[in-house]
């Protein structure tokens, strides 16, 4: 996990909980990133199955998409595969819930587009700022909805997608309504 040192202003806490909980879920096999560096040595120790990011976005002075966490900055051309690909090939899923991480940029300098090119399976990504009150939990929401799915191949990732999105019409705020999937969607849980 990564998340922006912004994510907690509003909401004092917010991703401490998040992070509190996904520890709860996954033990030693969780891990949270002190910067880019960190993210990149994480992912050749521990090969997640997810990359779980709650960034905050911009432009460089090149007007290239940057995304923060722990304040420390990265512009998307700079991703390399050390940042999505651990040592045992597995394929991750990335979770990008921030400030707008799928329209910055031109298409072919998104974030997405870096992290499908080192064989993310599944990028999550949202096509409009989400608040850091409202990311953390959000993403939280997601990853508890997937662990709670059982393993027998019987959901897909786009199902329990589209089951977030609706509890959040729902309940509100509809934040959910503004993720969207790349890649295999229809891959069996």
């Amino acid at each position: 996990m990564g998340a922006s040192a912004k994510a907690d202003q509003v909401v004092k806490d917010s991703v401490q909980i998040v992070r509190e909980n996904l520890r709860g879920h996954f033990g030693a096999e969780f891990a949270v990133a002190s910067g880019w560096e960190d993210w990149a040595a994480q992912v050749q120790l521990h090969s997640p199955a997810v990359l779980f990011l709650i960034p905050h976005t911009d432009e460089d002075e090149d007007q290239i998409p940057t995304m923060e966490i722990s304040n420390d900055t990265l512009a998307s051309e700079n991703i390399r595969r050390d940042h999505v690909l651990g040592p045992t090939g597995l394929p991750p899923v990335v979770l990008l819930f921030g400030c707008n991480t799928d329209n910055a940029g031109l298409p072919h300098e998104s974030f997405i587009a870096y992290f499908a090119d080192y064989q993310a399976a599944i990028v999550i990504s949202s096509i409009s700022k989400v608040l850091g009150r409202h990311a953390a939990p959000l993403a939280q929401d997601l990853v508890e909805r997937l662990l709670a799915v059982p393993r027998n191949g019987d959901r897909s990732f786009g199902e329990v997608l589209r089951e977030l999105r609706r509890r959040s019409l729902l309940d509100g705020p509809p934040v959910a309504l503004v993720l969207k999937a790349y890649g295999d969607a229809d891959w069996r849980i």
